[in-house]
């Protein structure tokens, strides 16, 4: 089957043919120029920023028959939780906050977590041009903080260009994989730890890339330091 074209995967779709590629060039170059100077001393921290939503689906009638004792989303539910977060490129380290609404409220309020999180020293904050990044109230955040905390805005249909949605690619996979999670607190728990325990590096040629601090399982299972124990769930 594979010989012949086909993938159980589902395609990932590419958005290349829908971008500016002057604007995508120029956005590397000065993303390159950036992060070479990440770890100097007195230079600034660059982080990549994005949000990610994560849906909870009601298990089929198969499922349901053979006994999973799975809360399905009642009537009028979305089953749906917003993830915000933002990489840090020198040092790996994930600063994330779950949200009900992905939205100019809910980024604001990101934008103050993530501030605190790295309260020394100049930020880059490197982001897509969705609406509520530019909203009314993001707008006067970061007219408030620009002494301090720049945006370095990508082109669009570029999300290649932000690091950080690998991590979501590697969430979504860790949490869809052989689960069935019709509970939206357990899930949004699970997202919770599995992000505080993981590091994503992309500069340092080993170790590199995405890799838990600690076992999975205990990830998903121990929630994040001040948060409730996670609900039960079936796998």
């Amino acid at each position: 089957m594979q010989r012949l074209g086909y993938r159980y995967r589902r395609p990932r779709h590419d958005l290349r043919h829908r971008q500016d590629q002057e604007a995508v060039a120029a956005a590397e170059e000065v993303l390159a120029w950036r992060r070479k100077s990440v770890g100097a001393p007195g230079e600034l921290r660059l982080v990549y920023l994005d949000s990610a939503r994560s849906t909870v689906t009601p298990p089929g009638e198969g499922v349901a028959a053979a006994g999973c004792p799975l809360r399905v989303p009642a009537a009028g539910e979305d089953g749906k939780f917003a993830v915000f977060g933002a990489l840090d490129y020198a040092t790996g380290r994930l600063v994330c906050q779950t949200a009900e609404h992905k939205d100019g409220a809910a980024f604001v309020a990101f934008l103050d977590h993530l501030a605190a999180a790295f309260p020394d020293g100049p930020l880059v904050v490197v982001l897509d041009n969705v609406g509520y990044h530019k909203g009314r109230r993001a707008k006067d955040w970061w007219m408030a903080q620009q002494d301090r905390v720049r945006p370095l805005w990508l082109p669009a249909y570029a999300p290649e260009l932000n690091l950080i949605e690998r991590v979501w690619r590697h969430l979504k996979d860790k949490l869809s994989c052989h689960r069935w999670w019709a509970d939206l607190p357990a899930r949004e728990v699970a997202a919770a730890a599995l992000l505080s325990r993981t590091e994503a590096r992309f500069h340092q040629p080993d170790p590199g890339g995405i890799a838990l601090v600690q076992n999975f399982c205990q990830a998903a299972e121990t929630p994040p330091s001040g948060a409730p124990d996670a609900p039960g769930r079936s796998s």
